[in-house]
């Protein structure tokens, strides 16, 4: 117990810290693994359900206004990134850039990130009557962390993972990624487009 609680206050570590830093803004992340899980969502929810589709309602009101006050707290930059060289006529080496965007989420964006587990925990509680213990918790917190920082680990556990999941990750991500967006154009740019190399 005490080398599971020692690993799971690391991560937390790790992943709190990693927030502050910038790091590269890639489709992967902020484009495709949503619109994955939004797929899985779609797969999974029965709508023929009244009390899914009022939570999926409440889900979506939730996760447009979290993504949002992430994003509009979020900070983009654009720097210019060596990537080659080449020798121009009088025989010196000129290098070629390549624009690279950055993000950072922050304080904010971790705020965000625990209203939106908080919220899952809510829900598991008054929609499945799951019971919220220290231990059951420590490792759902465990499971999302290791799924934001390895993002691609979300496709791979699909049996695990509930509709509701699914829409809160799924819906809070793309809104984070459309305001953000609306916010930065270099962002917008790198998610729509393809790189741009200068020299």
């Amino acid at each position: 117990m005490v080398g599971q609680d020692i690993l799971i206050i690391g991560v937390i570590i790790y992943f709190i810290k990693e927030q502050y830093n910038f790091s590269d803004v890639r489709r992967l992340n902020f484009l495709f693994i949503p619109l994955f899980s939004l797929f899985q969502f779609l797969k999974q929810m029965n709508f023929n359900q009244g009390i899914y589709v009022l939570w999926l309602g409440i889900i979506t009101v939730v996760s447009l206004a979290i993504g949002y006050y992430q994003a509009n707290h979020s900070k983009v930059i654009q720097e210019k990134r060596v990537v080659s060289y080449f020798t121009d006529q009088e025989g010196r080496e000129v290098p070629i850039y390549r624009k690279v965007v950055q993000s950072s989420g922050g304080t904010h964006y971790l705020f965000g990130w625990l209203l939106i587990f908080v919220f899952q925990l809510l829900m598991e509680s008054f929609l499945f009557h799951k019971a919220i213990t220290v231990s059951g918790s420590s490792k759902e917190i465990l499971d999302e962390i290791i799924k934001d920082i390895f993002s691609v680990y979300r496709v791979y556990d699909t049996e695990k993972t509930s509709w509701y999941v699914w829409a809160l990750y799924g819906i809070s991500s793309l809104s984070y990624t459309y305001f953000l967006g609306k916010k930065s154009p270099e962002f917008k740019e790198k998610i729509v487009q393809k790189h741009v190399s200068v020299s």
